[in-house]
């Protein structure tokens, strides 16, 4: 007789609490990825001695001796109705056709805000506005570095499209200024020359060298906040 032997499987109990395959929800984890920082453009430090900019603030002040470098107009207080009196400077036209009344480059500190001001002050913001309104390209020359701490102060500035100038020599030197045009022309795609522009800034000694090359230097006091 053959016997016949059966084998079975066995049964295995499902694990206690947990749900059937089909029912089991998807869990997605979470990934929370952190806002990428903008880099702070690169920028020299021009607020320090150095020969050569000691030696521009020399060859500036022995050609004022001559009547050579002098400001073209001086101002008590700074404001937009003031500078329109003064500024004399030659329009120029964008490659779009788009019209420009002129350039105006503001120092920074003591001229829009206090010297070593964390912010742009609300009357100066305003100003610069307005002139924009007006017509003029601006832009902002400061011999004090661009850095991740000094970069607020500039910020309402370049979100209306205000550059501002890096990586030039310090001023009084020609060099700066020439920078500054350079560098506002590369933006605007046309090359701006230097009877289209105007410095504006408290100090002869240093934004005064701007009329060495060939640009109008306005002189005006010392910015203190009363009044604006």
């Amino acid at each position: 007789m053959t016997s016949l032997t059966i084998s079975r499987r066995p049964v295995v109990a499902p694990l206690v609490g947990r749900p059937p395959l089909a029912a089991r929800a998807t869990v997605q984890a979470k990934v929370t990825v952190a806002p990428r920082a903008v880099p702070v453009p690169k920028d020299n430090d021009r607020e320090g001695f150095s020969l050569r900019k000691a030696g521009a603030f020399l060859k500036l002040k022995l050609l004022n001796l001559f009547g050579v470098g002098e400001r073209s107009a001086h101002l008590e207080k700074l404001s937009r109705d003031a500078l329109l009196e003064v500024v004399d400077v030659k329009p120029f036209t964008l490659p779009d056709g788009t019209k420009r009344r002129g350039l105006l480059v503001f120092d920074f500190d003591d001229t829009l805000a206090v010297k070593d001001a964390t912010s742009l002050p609300a009357s100066s913001l305003a100003m610069m506005k307005q002139l924009q309104a007006d017509g003029f390209e601006l832009a902002v020359l400061s011999n004090k570095q661009y850095t991740a701490q000094t970069r607020p102060r500039y910020a309402p500035l370049e979100a209306m499209g205000v550059l501002v100038v890096r990586n030039v020599a310090a001023k009084p030197s020609v060099k700066a200024f020439e920078g500054a045009l350079d560098q506002v022309s590369a933006k605007l795609g046309v090359t701006v020359k230097p009877a289209s522009a105007a410095m504006i800034g408290d100090k002869a000694s240093t934004d005064g060298g701007s009329a060495l090359a060939g640009i109008d230097f306005i002189e005006v006091e010392k910015f203190s906040g009363a009044g604006r």
